[in-house]
């Protein structure tokens, strides 16, 4: 898990920087503000969507992201205003005349584009009294996802608008011979949207084939509380910090109670053991609650998760850490009814490869693929290594993780399958060394296959397209992606400030890393989409 953070600005005076690259160019500034305070002012925007344009490729998805935010913050700390958003596009470079592109049969689609903006206000007060800490931050924002295909010269689409109205909030203070803490997080959420296309395959009509416009929109409130008191014992070699939270969820009308608990032992000045066990829930999905299914209640899925971490720091130049989980899902959604469009023909969730991946990362936002349940099960277990060292003018780290994560769909039978990201091995080593006034660093990458459903066969209709016939479920994998990444810099510090140029070569034994898989019209023929391949960037930066 990464946790991204705004940084205070300086208060000195302004300053000014940049970025420029073959990729994206950015700017920052950041100065002083009212009340003893700071502002920091950034944006970013990237062109590698004009770059493939150039290039005449074709059967590309071309991305292009853009991002800014503001954050002022008062002297003392108490007060922190921030603003922030994005604006990213996903359009297909295509040929009509072409067969297929990117793990999608594309032989009828003439465009297709996929946007997804969002914005956030928030505001942020932080007080301290003694050992008592408070702090609340309410926020407001909009998110608005646009997807628009023609396909068969029919237009298709999807717009949807999500207005959250947030409160958060905690408080800290001694108690109980130890440290109470406790807080709230909830607010209110407006979804609407707006969908033409076909709609998903239901109970009363399995095979939908006619383009129908539905929207939807609804008000829900979610409102969540915690508390958690933490104490140590033996002399603060010990801390045993149990907790419990609740949950209102609006769209399920579903109410939640979750004990967890965390428990951390110091063995030794350099190693230090930690165990945790809880339960959590997650609403459903806005999607859903699709107009086509009529007026239905989704419940959300619940997760029990348990994890043990032993960590050893040997001076400052030597890391190792390890850790071991599992997790037991219930209530998960999934497809209900079997059979309504073929899996391994990139026609549901449990196609997986490039399709199956895809959907169930942007589920949430493009809108409903499938009737679903909240009847599936699944399990997830693993160990993760990582180890860090220095070693003269080298400063590296490698980190493995055996990860397996499985899923029950009851509708398809009572066996587990692996999931759609499920990749049992993963390694990543990154290191960087100097030499003479430049710095050299690379990455390697190397990972599993994600599975996907092969094609047992096919028969004709009378209409005469193909339809495919399963095999196996998930039961065969994309060749193991491996990518070596490298970098060289140089910095010059002059008295107006620092000047960074940068060499950037992805890919670059120049792999063709599977992505997905794509067939002929009759399914007789498989061939491999896949990903990006060498790609050098030249940048220069510059930091005041």
């Amino acid at each position: 898990m990464a946790i991204v953070t705004s940084r205070t600005g300086r208060r000195d005076q302004w300053r000014v920087g940049g970025e420029l690259s073959l990729i994206s160019a950015g700017a920052l500034a950041e100065g002083p503000g009212p009340l003893k305070g700071t502002w920091l002012v950034g944006a970013r925007r990237s062109y590698f969507d004009a770059i493939i344009r150039a290039a005449s490729l074709d059967l590309v998805l071309v991305p292009r992201y853009g991002d800014a935010q503001l954050r002022w913050e008062s002297g003392d700390g108490r007060w922190m205003a921030i603003a922030f958003g994005s604006d990213d596009l996903l359009t297909l470079v295509h040929d009509p005349s072409a067969a297929s592109a990117a793990g999608f049969d594309t032989s009828n689609v003439k465009s297709l584009s996929y946007t997804s903006r969002f914005a956030r206000l928030g505001v942020r007060y932080r007080a301290v009294s003694g050992a008592t800490s408070f702090e609340a931050m309410p926020s407001l924002g909009v998110d608005d996802v646009n997807a628009r295909a023609n396909q068969n010269d029919i237009d298709k689409g999807l717009h949807r608008t999500t207005l959250p109205l947030s409160l958060r909030a905690r408080v800290s203070t001694p108690a109980a011979g130890g440290t109470l803490s406790a807080g709230l997080d909830g607010g209110w959420q407006r979804h609407s949207y707006d969908i033409i296309n076909t709609p998903p395959p239901t109970r009363l009509d399995p095979a939908p084939t006619m383009v129908i416009h539905r929207s939807l929109a609804r008000w829900a409130a979610d409102a969540g509380a915690w508390i958690e008191q933490s104490w140590f014992v033996g002399g603060e070699r010990f801390e045993i910090r149990p907790g419990l939270r609740g949950d209102h969820f609006g769209l399920s009308d579903h109410w939640t109670l979750d004990p967890r608990i965390v428990v951390t032992e110091h063995l030794a000045d350099d190693i230090t053991l930690s165990q945790s066990v809880g339960r959590y829930h997650e609403p459903p999905l806005i999607t859903d609650l699709d107009p086509i299914f009529g007026d239905r209640v989704m419940l959300g899925s619940s997760a029990t998760q348990a994890a043990a971490t032993v960590k050893t720091i040997l001076g400052d130049d030597k890391e190792l850490s390890a850790t071991v989980y599992y997790q037991d899902l219930r209530q998960l959604p999934v497809d209900a009814l079997t059979g309504a469009t073929p899996i391994s023909a990139n026609g549901g969730e449990e196609s997986g490869g490039l399709l199956g991946v895809s959907r169930e990362l942007v589920d949430s936002q493009f809108g409903s693929y499938s009737f679903r349940e909240a009847i599936g099960r699944g399990t997830a277990y693993g160990v993760e290594l990582i180890a860090r060292r220095n070693l003269g003018a080298w400063t590296g780290w490698i980190a493995y993780a055996y990860a397996r994560s499985y899923r029950t769909n009851p509708t398809r039978g009572d066996d587990a399958h692996p999931y759609v990201l499920d990749q049992p091995h993963s390694l990543t080593i990154v290191g960087t060394t100097e030499l003479g006034r430049w710095r050299l660093g690379g990455r390697l990458r190397y990972t599993t296959g994600n599975p996907y459903t092969p094609v047992a066969g096919a028969y004709q209709k009378s209409s005469g397209d193909w339809v495919a016939v399963d095999g196996p479920l998930l039961s065969q994998r994309l060749p193991d992606f491996f990518q070596l990444d490298l970098r060289v810099d140089r910095g010059w510090l002059r008295p107006w400030g620092t000047l960074n140029l940068y060499i950037d070569i992805q890919n670059v034994v120049n792999r063709h890393n599977p992505e997905g898989v794509t067939y002929n019209k009759d399914y007789t023929r498989l061939s491999y989409t896949n990903g990006l391949p060498i790609f050098p960037s030249i940048g220069v930066e510059y930091i005041p």
